[in-house]
């Protein structure tokens, strides 16, 4: 598969990982994808890669963009069924991958005091199938919540993401991470520093 064709596929993964749905009102495939003000600048470097250029249209005032799935319609309905999302293991052998989780996180994410709470309209009886199957994507403790996922191990992700995606990434990461998290990283990051200085 080409790089491009799984870039869109991981962000059609992530919205329906997330808050992400299909336009049923509308006669073209389209996946609707809510977004907060705040994610825009984020949203911004992901997208404007030429990758999404005619699959993309961006309805601001709304708070949303839809993607075209003409091209993607297997993916999007084998989430379904008879009209609801649904959340199967096999999906995740599938579809599923450490990118479009963490575009999940970035797009739907909130900080909260526990971690990261990601929001999503999988029905409540799938979410624990979804939570575990991200732990394993992640290698990282994911809990089931009330139509939610959420990751308490915030600086882990960010550090496994700096050195696995692109910056954009990392950096809208680093914006969920409190002030103590924040010191924590840089200790750690100027102790390895100098045991490398020692060593060499």
């Amino acid at each position: 598969m080409l790089v491009n064709e799984l870039a869109k596929e991981d962000l059609i993964t992530a919205a329906l990982i997330g808050e992400g749905y299909l336009d049923t009102f509308n006669d073209e495939d389209q996946l609707v994808i809510p977004f907060a003000k705040e994610k825009s600048f984020y949203l911004y470097n992901l997208l404007k890669d030429k990758t999404y250029k005619d699959a993309i249209k961006f309805e601001a005032r709304r708070g949303q963009f839809k993607i075209d799935i003409s091209n993607n319609s297997s993916l999007v309905h084998s989430w379904y069924e008879n009209g609801q999302k649904v959340f199967k293991k096999e999906l995740a052998f599938k579809y599923l991958s450490f990118r479009s989780v963490v575009i999940a996180v970035n797009i739907f994410g909130e900080r909260k005091i526990e971690g990261i709470s990601v929001p999503s309209t999988i029905p409540s009886r799938y979410i624990r199938t979804l939570s575990y199957c991200i732990e394993r994507k992640l290698n990282l403790t994911v809990v089931s919540g009330k139509n939610c996922i959420k990751i308490p191990e915030v600086p882990n992700l960010f550090l496994d993401t700096y050195k696995n995606l692109d910056t954009f990434d990392s950096t809208q990461l680093l914006s969920y991470l409190t002030k103590a998290e924040k010191s924590k990283l840089v200790e750690i990051s100027i102790r390895k520093s100098g045991e490398y200085y020692v060593e060499n």
